[in-house]
C-alpha cells in the first residue's frame, strides 16, 4: 500500500498541486469540465489535462482552486520524503526506521477526515453526481487513507519494539 500510495503522490497529487493553480481556469460546474473535451482531443499531450483534473467528475475541489483540497494535497511531498527517509534507514538497518511509518501514520487519516467533513459541512456544494458519486468519492476512495495507515502503525510498532528489543536489550534477556 505504501508504494502505491506513493505512486499515486508521485504521478497524480505532485503534478497536480504544481499544475492545478495555472491549469485550471473558470471551472465550476461538470459541464465546464466536459467543455474541456474538445481541448484534450486537440493534442495526445492534452490528455495529461484529463488525467490530473478526472477526480472532477465526482469531486469539482480538484478543478475549481479550492483551498483546503489544494492544502491537504501538499501532503504529497511531505509523504514522498517519509519514503525516502524509511527507505535509507532501512538500508542501513537502523532500529529506528519503523518508527517512520508509526509517526506517519496519523496524517493521512487526519487529512482524510478533513478531505471528507469540509465537503460535508459545506453541504455537498462540490460533488456534481448523484449519492452514489458522492458515496465514491468521500467514501470509497478515502477509506483506505484511513484503514491502511492504522494498519500499519500497528505493524510498524509490533517491528519497531521487535528490533529495539534486539537493538537495545542484553542477548541474554531476549
Amino acid at each position: 500500500w505504501m508504494i502505491t500510495y506513493r505512486m499515486t503522490n508521485l504521478l497524480w497529487e505532485m503534478p497536480w498541486v504544481l499544475t492545478s493553480r495555472f491549469v485550471f481556469n473558470d471551472l465550476s460546474t461538470l459541464d465546464d469540465v466536459v467543455a474541456k473535451t474538445e481541448y484534450m482531443r486537440a493534442n495526445p499531450l492534452h490528455m495529461w489535462w484529463w488525467i490530473v483534473g478526472s477526480f472532477g467528475a465526482v469531486d469539482l475541489r480538484t478543478v475549481n482552486r479550492n483551498s483546503t483540497f489544494f492544502t491537504l494535497e501538499l501532503n504529497c511531498f511531505a509523504n514522498l520524503a517519509e519514503s525516502l527517509v524509511f527507505f535509507h534507514l532501512n538500508r542501513k538497518r537502523s532500529p529506528l526506521r519503523y518508527l517512520v511509518p508509526v509517526l506517519g501514520a496519523g496524517a493521512p487519516v487526519a487529512f482524510t477526515i478533513m478531505f471528507s467533513f469540509t465537503e460535508v459541512f459545506n453541504g455537498f456544494a462540490n460533488m456534481p453526481g448523484n449519492t452514489a458519486d458522492t458515496l465514491l468519492a468521500l467514501c470509497w476512495t478515502q477509506y483506505q487513507f484511513v484503514v491502511f495507515p492504522i494498519i500499519f502503525c500497528y505493524w510498524g510498532l509490533e517491528m519497531l519494539f521487535e528490533d529495539w528489543k534486539h537493538c537495545y536489550l542484553p542477548s541474554d534477556n531476549q
